[in-house]
C-alpha cells in the first residue's frame, strides 16, 4: 500500500517539549568563503518517560523513550514568499519535511501554505516516514525554494522535500544522512548536496557541536570545521554502514574496566540517550555498580555513584563525564521510577550513541569520504573555522 514507506529506526521524537527552553531560533551565519555555520535552539523534554509497552521478558530489550528529545530547532524559510518554519536538525535521517497547513496542525513551529508560493511544484503523491516511537508524517513530495537559517541564509532553488498533510509531530524534521535513506525509492538531492551543488559549500561535509549540557544553543557547520571546539586532534574512522552513519566502537572503559564492544553504533543527533546492545549494558552496569530495576533499566542508588565512561574508537576516545550519564525516568503517567537512571538502555534491534554521547564529541562528518572524525568537545564560543576542501 505505501511502496516509498520506510521507517526510520534512527530517531524517536516526541509531541511535546520543555517549554522552559523555548526561544528566539537562531540563523545561519556565512563562516569563510565556502562554510555555513547554522546555528539551532536545544529543546529538551521535561520528562524521559519510558514506553509503557516495554516487554520485561529477559530477552526482549526494545526499550525506548516515548519524548525522546532533545531537539535542535532552527529556522528555515519555504516558498517565494518565506514562510517561516522550524525544523529539528537530525543527522539520523535523510530527507527535509515540514508541515502544510492543511494537516490542521498549528503552534509555536509554523506550518507551510504551498498555495501561497508562486515557487511551488508537486512532484508526486507518496511521502511517509514513521519513527521509533511510532510517531509519523504523510503527504507529498514537493519542491520549492528553501532559505537556511533565516532572512540572509543560502537559498536552495527547486529544493526537493516532503510536504506533510498528516503528521502526528507538529514540527518538520531536516534530515541530513546519506541520500541513500531518503524515504523515497526516486533519490534526489537533499539539503546537504544542494548546498553543494548550488555552489555555497565545497563538500558534502559538515560538523556538529552541541555544547554544554545547560547550552541552549548548538550549532552545525555545513562545508567547515571550527577547531577552537576540540582538544587533541580529530581522528577519522571510516563508517560502516551503506545507509547510516555508524561507527565500529571498540570498547568503553570505565571505574579501571574495560568492556568490549567490537559492534556498529549509529551517532544520531536525533536521540537523546544511548542504545547499547543488552549484554555490554549489563557488563557496564556491574562495572559501575548499577542496579537493574524490575522496570528494565539500570539505576543508581546516589547519583556521585556513577563514574566518567570513555568510548573508544580506533585511535580516539571521547569521555562522557558522570554528570551526563544520570537522570530521573518517569512512567506513561509523569510518576518518577526514579531520579538517578542510568541513561543508557538495552536495545537488541539498533545501537545508538546519542545527545549523551555527542555534547561531549566534536564531530565532522564527511559524507562525501565515508568517514567521521572524533575528537573531545571543548566547550568555547572562541572560533577557529578552515573550509572542508
Amino acid at each position: 500500500m505505501f511502496a516509498n514507506f520506510k521507517v526510520l529506526y534512527a530517531i524517536a521524537l516526541a509531541l511535546s517539549f520543555a517549554t522552559s527552553n523555548a526561544a528566539a531560533v537562531p540563523g545561519f551565519q556565512k563562516r569563510e568563503n565556502g562554510a555555513i555555520k547554522l546555528d539551532f535552539n536545544i529543546e529538551r523534554p521535561d520528562k524521559l518517560i519510558l514506553n509503557g509497552n516495554f516487554t520485561k521478558r529477559a530477552d526482549d530489550y526494545n526499550y525506548a523513550l516515548i519524548n525522546e528529545g532533545s531537539y535542535y530547532v532552527a529556522e528555515i524559510l519555504v516558498g517565494s514568499n518565506q514562510q517561516a518554519v522550524k525544523v529539528d536538525v537530525d543527522t539520523g535521517s535523510s530527507d527535509l519535511w515540514v508541515v502544510d497547513t492543511s494537516s490542521g496542525i498549528s503552534g509555536t513551529y509554523g506550518v507551510y501554505d504551498h498555495t501561497t508560493s508562486s515557487t511551488f511544484s508537486r512532484i508526486a503523491s507518496g511521502f511517509a516516514v514513521a519513527y521509533a516511537d511510532q510517531s509519523h508524517a504523510e503527504g507529498d513530495w514537493v519542491s520549492d525554494t528553501i532559505q537556511l537559517g533565516g532572512t540572509g541564509g543560502p537559498s536552495l532553488k527547486n529544493q526537493e522535500f516532503g510536504d506533510a498533510t498528516t503528521s502526528t509531530i507538529n514540527f518538520g524534521i531536516l534530515g541530513i544522512g546519506f541520500p541513500i535513506n531518503e524515504a523515497t525509492a526516486d533519490k534526489y538531492q537533499n539539503v546537504p548536496q544542494s548546498l553543494v551543488s548550488q555552489g555555497y559549500i565545497h563538500k558534502n561535509a559538515y560538523s556538529l557541536y552541541l555544547d554544554s549540557s545547560d547550552a541552549a544553543q548548538g550549532s552545525v557547520l555545513f562545508g567547515g570545521i571550527d577547531h577552537a571546539k576540540y582538544s587533541g586532534s580529530l581522528v577519522s574512522n571510516p563508517v560502516v554502514s551503506q545507509n547510516d552513519l555508524d561507527l565500529n566502537v571498540n570498547s568503553v572503559t570505565t571505574n579501571g574496566q574495560t568492556i568490549d564492544i567490537g559492534s556498529n553504533y549509529v551517532l544520531d543527533s536525533g536521540t537523546t540517550i544511548n542504545y547499547l546492545d543488552p549484554t555490554v549494558l549489563a557488563n557496564l552496569a556491574s562495572a559501575l555498580g548499577a542496579k537493574y530495576s524490575s522496570s528494565g533499566f539500570y539505576y543508581f542508588d546516589s547519583a556521585s555513584d556513577a563514574k566518567d565512561i570513555s568510548v573508544n574508537f580506533d585511535g580516539v576516545s571521547v569521555t562522557i563525564p558522570a554528570s551526563y550519564t544520570v537522570g530521573a525516568f518517569y512512567d506513561g503517567d509523569g510518576n518518577a521510577l526514579t531520579e538517578t537512571g542510568f541513561l543508557f538502555l538495552p536495545q537488541t534491534n539498533y545501537h545508538i550513541l546519542g545527545d549523551v554521547f555527542l555534547r561531549n564529541a566534536y564531530v565532522v562528518y564527511d559524507l562525501d569520504a565515508r568517514t567521521i572524525s572524533l575528537a573531545q568537545a571543548k566547550f568555547t564560543s572562541d572560533e577557529n573555522i578552515t573550509v572542508i576542501s
